[in-house]
């Protein structure tokens, strides 16, 4: 943009960012072979710095994963930011073997985020003694609201537990359906509130019916056809 000040150009991203491509303050880049992309960035002599990066992809939440050296040779402080609001702290305090920035100290850090659209993410980062707060990158996987376990069937009944990873209460079903020459026959719904960050367990009965269909009602507005092995080879 004409005129902007390019130590304010904040780059995009979506799942995964190298910490060189980020917007950096009082963070150099260094080639290094271990390092994703060959490269990382390191706190400079001010003894701080910075990255940042703009998150573009859907709202939700994630799982942010910050790769980083963790040398023997110092205690570097890291902290994470979304939106200037502190999100988490640690020290690299570890010995992994080595003072030096290679395959044995490379780590990482997690934290769980809830991002909207737009977000800005910030690592800051502060040496200690020779460890000098090495980035490599940061990576996000987004959490599914809702988790369905595999199937179990035992009895003439078939078993799923869903965990809701949400902050609020859900509501979901399961929904067992018999039909013989294209007619409904026999139907049998379990449906059940999920509790936030627990797994509940929904129950129905497999139709005798020669023909049955199962599904899931996840409580996000979208229904999950369940495949189960024939009536006759569960019993």
């Amino acid at each position: 943009m004409d005129g902007a000040d390019p130590s304010e150009l904040i780059p995009d991203f979506e799942t995964e960012i190298e910490a060189e491509k980020m917007n950096l303050s009082g963070y150099a880049y260094e080639s290094n072979s271990a390092a994703s992309g060959g490269g990382c960035v390191s706190a400079n002599s001010s003894g701080a710095g910075t990255a940042r990066a703009r998150f573009t992809g859907a709202s939700g939440r994630y799982v942010l994963k910050v790769s980083y050296f963790d040398e023997n040779d110092g205690a570097a402080v890291f902290k994470l930011y979304v939106n200037n609001k502190l999100k988490g702290e640690w020290t690299a305090d570890s010995d992994l073997g080595s003072a030096s920035a290679d395959s044995l100290t490379l780590t990482t850090y997690t934290a769980v985020l809830e991002l909207t659209q737009g977000d800005i993410i910030e690592i800051e980062g502060r040496k200690n003694n020779y460890d000098s707060a090495r980035l490599d990158k940061l990576e996000l996987e987004m959490i599914s609201d809702i988790e369905i376990s595999e199937p179990v069937a035992s009895d003439g009944r078939v078993t799923v537990g869903i965990k809701n990873n949400a902050n609020e209460t859900k509501t979901a079903a399961l929904i067992s359906a018999g039909y013989e020459n294209d007619t409904l026959k026999d139907i049998t719904i379990d449906e059940q509130e999920l509790v936030p960050d627990s797994v509940t367990e929904l129950v129905a009965d497999i139709p005798e019916t020669e023909v049955y269909r199962m599904f899931i009602w996840d409580g996000l507005g979208s229904m999950r056809p369940l495949y189960i092995q024939r009536f006759t080879d569960l019993v």
